[in-house]
Parts: C-alpha cells; sequence; structure tokens
C-alpha cells in the first residue's frame, strides 16, 4: 500500500509539472510548430500520469476502473512517444524531409493506442505486485507497443546525435539539452514496463520521469548551456524539495484524513506545501546548501570578477581602463574578437577600442540603433542566434543590420544610470564552444563595473583635458611638469620640453573664421599625439600654442622629434570632409591651406639642482621666440 500512496503523489506532482510547462511553453509562442508539439506531448504525460495517480490512490478497489486507468495511461503514453519524435524533427528541421517516416509513425502509433484502450490485447488484467496494487499486466499484442516506442525513441536518438555532430554554439546547446532530457525521461520512464511483462525490476520511472520536461522546456525557451555543476546543483535541490515535499504530503494526508476525508486532506497539504516553498525562504536556502556542498570549487570566473574590481576601481586612464577589460574579457573567455563600442555626442555608437578586429573597421564603423535600440528597451544581453532561431529572416536583418562586420555573436550592454554608454560585443570562442550561462553571468556583472569605471575616467579625463582639442590642458601640464622635473632631479635622468607655437595662426580665423580655426586646433592636436610614447605628455599651453614633455629624452633626441613634428606638420593635408563641411556652411571659398609652427625647445639633464620648472618654461619659451623672430617654421634650442 505504501508503494501506492508514495508513487501516487509523485505522479501527482509529475502531471502538474507537465500541465504547467507544457502550457508555458505553448502560450510563449502559440504559432510555432515547436512549441504545440511540446504542448501536446506535455499534455499526454499529463494524461498518463493523472491516469496512474488515480488508478493507485482511488481504485484500489475498483477492478474495473483500475483496468480503464491503465489503458488510459498506457494509450497515452504510445502518444507521448510519437509527439516526442515529430517535436524532434521540427527542431531540427527535417520535419518535412522524414514526413513519410511521421506518417508511419502516427498510423502505427494510433492503431496500438486504439487497441491498448477498448481491447485486451494491449492490458489485458491489473494485479498486486512488487508491493502495488492493480498493476497492468500485458495482453497479447503489448509487445507490439514497446516495439513501436523503441524503434520510434532509438530513431529520434540517433537523428539528435548526427546533428549534434555538425551543429555549433547555442544550436549545439538546444540539441544538447533536448539530447539529455531524452536520454533523463524516456529510459527512466522504461522500467515502468518491466512489471508489465511479469519482470520484478522496481519502475523508477514513476518517481522520476518528470525530470525531462523542465529541461526539455529550457531548451525551447533559452537554448543557453549551464554548468554541469550548476545543473546538478539545482536539480539536486528541486529533488530534496520534491522529495520532501512528498513525505511531507502524505503525512499531512495521513494524519488529516480521519477528520476531514481523502481530498480535503490531500487539498489542505497541498496548499501548506506551495506555501512552504514559494512563500518562504525554504526554496532559496536549499539552493544555497546544495551549492555549498557541490560548487566547492572557485571558478576562474570569479577570480576574474575580483580582480577585476579591484583594478577598474584604481584606473583612473581611459585608455589603460578599456585595454584592461578587454584583454581579461579576451583571457577569460578565449574569444576571436572583442569591440567596445561608446556612445558620442551625435548619439552613435563608434569603436573605442577593440581586439582582432581591423582598423579600417575601427576607423569607420557607427551604429545608432537596431542592436542598440533593443538592448535600450530589453536592457539584457544580446545573443545573435537566439534572435535568429525567435524571428522571421526579414525581422532579423532588420535588427541586426552589419554587426557582423564586427563579429558581434553576443553584445552586452553598459548601463550608467539608466542610460546606455557603451556596448561591448563578442565574437564566437577559439574552440567554437558556446557561451555558457556562467559566462554571461561574468560579462553582465564585469559590464556594470566597466561602466561605472569608465564613467569615473571620463569624468576624470574631462577635468584634466582641454574640451576643444581633447589632450590634456594648462594646469594638468604645470603639474605633470613638476613631478618630472623632480623625477629627473632624482634620478639624474634628461628631460626635454618643446613649446610650439602655429604660425600666424590669426590670419586662418581672420580668413575662415573661428570654427576653421578651432578644427584646425583639432586637427594638429591629433596629430601631435602620433610622434610620442606613452609616458610623453602634450598639452594646449594656451590659445594656438601647445607644450609637450619628452620623459627620459635628451636635447639630440628632442632635437629630431622637434624636426619629425615641424615638417610633418608643414607638408600635412588640411583639407578635411570636417573643414570643407564648416566652409560649405560658412560659405567660405577653402583654398590650399599651408600651416607651419615654430618650435623652441629646452632640455634638462637632471644635474642642475638651481632650475626650476618654471625657469624650465621660461627656456622653452625663449627659444620659441627665437623660431619667431629668426623667420618661423623651425625649430630653436635654448642655450643658456
Amino acid at each position: 500500500m505504501i508503494n501506492n500512496y508514495i508513487s501516487g503523489y509523485v505522479l501527482l506532482v509529475t502531471s502538474l509539472v507537465a500541465f504547467s510547462f507544457g502550457l508555458i511553453v505553448w502560450l510563449r509562442n502559440k504559432k510555432s510548430g515547436i512549441n504545440i508539439l511540446f504542448g501536446l506531448m506535455s499534455f499526454c504525460v499529463f494524461i498518463w500520469s493523472i491516469g496512474l495517480y488515480s488508478n493507485l490512490l482511488y481504485f484500489l478497489n475498483n477492478k474495473p476502473m483500475s483496468l480503464l486507468s491503465n489503458r488510459l495511461s498506457n494509450f497515452s503514453s504510445v502518444f507521448i512517444i510519437i509527439f516526442w519524435l515529430h517535436f524532434i524533427l521540427k527542431v531540427l528541421n527535417e520535419a518535412k524531409s522524414k514526413k513519410v517516416i511521421l506518417i508511419l509513425g502516427y498510423v502505427a502509433v494510433s492503431l496500438v493506442a486504439l487497441l491498448t484502450l477498448f481491447t485486451d490485447l494491449g492490458i489485458k488484467q491489473v494485479s498486486r505486485k512488487m508491493g502495488f496494487e492493480n498493476y497492468a499486466t500485458a495482453g497479447t499484442l503489448y509487445p507490439l507497443h514497446l516495439i513501436i516506442f523503441s524503434l520510434l525513441f532509438c530513431y529520434g536518438i540517433f537523428r539528435l546525435i548526427a546533428n549534434f555532430k555538425t551543429s555549433v554554439s547555442l544550436r549545439r546547446n538546444q540539441i544538447r539539452y533536448i539530447l539529455l532530457g531524452s536520454l533523463i525521461g524516456f529510459p527512466i520512464g522504461g522500467t515502468t514496463y518491466f512489471l508489465v511483462f511479469n519482470i520484478p525490476i522496481y519502475p523508477f520511472g514513476l518517481y522520476l520521469t518528470w525530470l525531462y520536461i523542465p529541461v526539455l522546456s529550457y531548451a525551447i525557451l533559452k537554448y543557453r548551456l549551464m554548468d554541469l555543476q550548476v545543473i546538478l546543483s539545482r536539480a539536486i535541490a528541486v529533488s530534496l524539495l520534491g522529495i520532501g515535499a512528498v513525505v511531507f504530503n502524505i503525512a499531512m494526508t495521513v494524519l488529516l484524513r480521519p477528520f476531514i476525508g481523502d481530498i480535503a486532506s490531500n487539498s489542505v497539504s497541498l496548499l501548506i506545501v506551495g506555501f512552504l516553498i514559494f512563500g518562504t525562504p525554504l526554496r532559496n536556502k536549499t539552493l544555497f546548501l546544495t551549492n555549498s556542498i557541490i560548487l566547492k570549487r572557485k571558478y576562474e570566473y570569479q577570480q576574474t570578477l575580483k580582480d577585476a574590481a579591484r583594478a577598474v576601481t584604481t584606473m583612473l586612464d581611459l585608455d589603460e581602463l578599456l585595454n584592461y577589460i578587454i584583454e581579461s574579457i579576451r583571457k577569460s573567455l578565449k574569444t576571436d574578437k572583442i569591440v567596445l563600442l561608446m556612445n558620442s555626442e551625435s548619439g552613435l555608437f563608434k569603436i573605442r577600442c577593440g581586439f582582432g578586429i581591423d582598423k579600417d573597421v575601427i576607423s569607420r564603423y557607427q551604429v545608432r540603433d537596431g542592436v542598440i535600440d533593443w538592448m535600450r528597451n530589453k536592457k539584457t544581453v544580446f545573443i545573435k542566434e537566439e534572435q535568429e532561431m525567435g524571428l522571421s529572416l526579414e525581422q532579423f536583418s532588420r535588427l541586426y543590420k552589419d554587426m557582423g562586420n564586427i563579429g558581434a555573436e553576443l553584445a552586452v550592454p553598459l548601463f550608467y544610470k539608466g542610460e546606455l554608454e557603451g556596448v561591448l560585443t563578442l565574437d564566437h570562442k577559439f574552440n567554437q564552444e558556446p557561451y555558457v550561462q556562467s559566462d554571461l553571468d561574468l560579462l553582465e556583472t564585469l559590464a556594470y563595473q566597466a561602466a561605472i569605471a569608465i564613467k569615473n575616467a571620463q569624468l576624470y579625463e574631462e577635468a584634466i583635458r582641454d574640451s576643444l582639442t581633447g589632450i590634456f590642458h594648462h594646469k594638468y601640464f604645470q603639474m605633470r611638469l613638476k613631478e618630472e622635473f623632480q623625477r629627473s632631479l632624482r634620478y639624474g635622468r634628461p628631460l626635454s620640453l618643446l613649446m610650439i607655437d602655429i604660425d600666424y595662426f590669426k590670419n586662418i580665423n581672420d580668413q575662415y573664421g573661428h570654427q576653421m580655426g578651432d578644427e584646425i586646433l583639432k586637427i594638429i592636436s591629433a596629430h601631435l599625439k602620433q610622434f610620442l610614447r606613452k609616458a610623453d605628455v602634450v598639452a594646449r599651453y594656451g590659445g594656438e600654442e601647445f607644450a609637450i614633455i619628452l620623459t627620459e629624452t635628451n636635447i639630440d633626441s628632442a632635437v629630431h622629434v622637434a624636426e619629425r613634428i615641424r615638417k610633418s606638420i608643414e607638408n600635412y593635408n588640411f583639407i578635411t570632409d570636417n573643414l570643407l563641411e564648416i566652409a560649405a556652411r560658412n560659405k567660405v571659398a577653402l583654398q590650399e591651406i599651408h600651416i607651419a609652427v615654430s618650435i623652441g625647445l629646452s632640455s634638462f639633464e637632471g644635474k642642475d639642482v638651481s632650475v626650476t620648472p618654471e625657469q624650465f618654461i621660461s627656456q622653452a619659451d625663449s627659444a620659441l621666440y627665437k623660431a619667431k623672430n629668426n623667420g618661423r617654421n623651425r625649430v630653436e634650442v635654448f642655450v643658456a
């Protein structure tokens, strides 16, 4: 009798799980053939489990009704397998090419189902077996039921394995989950057949068949592969809750039955179980317990997050910060290509830095809508293959646009105070393995940390940089010069300073307007950066004057750098698209623009302690005035 009670209540749970998940998947997309077939299969599992539940608990003393409920369960079980196969072939896009097999399968299943339900050729009687009251006994044609079931199952598994070998990324994940769920559910469920043939093997399928329903649901709705340790931990947590619920339900029902009857006692017990699981911390505490036991080993990702959190809070140099973020992700996820798009003043998202991306793409790629708008609305990770599966070709093309140019298989939004400030895109991994859920968790956490750190670095950059040219401003230059001057004195290392002034810049403003002059200042500022090392400092000293600190540079090397800068600007073509646009807007005839600079240079060997930073600047200024007085477009060196 105890077997009847335990199995009956577990089957009740199975029926509720099957019905709930089938309904959820069907409602998710009512027009999808995949979702419809899964819903039908889940409904058949619901009928199968309800039939056995009724047989084991309510028809103990009613042989005819017990026989009918057994036949109803077997009737639905044979439809489970054909709906499952049809579902498999639909997922694999093979339903049309395997149409003949499906038709034969439906005909064979329908014939066996009708014989099972209306004759004793399938189930001929019920009897007591291994502690179960009224367990089914096979009729003459029941082996045909088993043969058809086995053939359809084996064919479905064969098609899954064949497609799994040739699939990649999330498609491979989806097939992996369906394969896993099917290999869990059907073989375990198959243990219920042994007693039907009077083979004394315990029918574990009565307790565990329900497990495959959530796995297949996940395969349809998410496709993302989770860590096997995480799956195991959660499965054990769910199993513990399920076992506890069954034991509690049985105990409460036994206690309350004498007072309020079977149905009422069972209903009260289920309400209490539902409250304990969903209305108290019991569920979270159970999951925490299983995680602490199973997930003993720390993930490499956890260390990455710790290192990243420590690093990004201390980095104020934006380029250094962005390169660190890109490199951390590349090493952790081993991806082929990473791109960081940042929002610009125009609203366009442009490439700020990346790995594995062509320079031509970096300079010209920009995006405004499509995936950007999708992430603004959804506020979550964009996965290309998920969207391809869920959208029509036209819808997907309109959404994805040209994101393929930067290898955007995955896009992670960087939000700061609710505003989308950046997007991190990743291509495939080196080994073509898909991104698993723990990868997405890592990326989302890093994105949150990175967004805050990037904004802080941007605010710092704004505080130390000239708003027009983007290079350092006068105040920062003074601070850095004092630091480098003290370092030069301390270690006796050379230090050089260039003061640069644009020749006849007033004429440009007078002839073309100040907008044109501002644009030329921007061009020259960007141009100067090309001649400098990371340790050097270029700043706007004031107006059209620039200053460059050359660390660890003696006078000869400094003269060489200065001459390279002077010649490069003299030969540079200043007719850019921006200048042409400004000229057209101001209705100014833009002629060929020749620009030259005068450069004054002072150098310090780190030995004369009587020289101060202020004097050092004055020396470079004196050399600059000398260059101006000697005809401009030249380099002059301060001589004491």
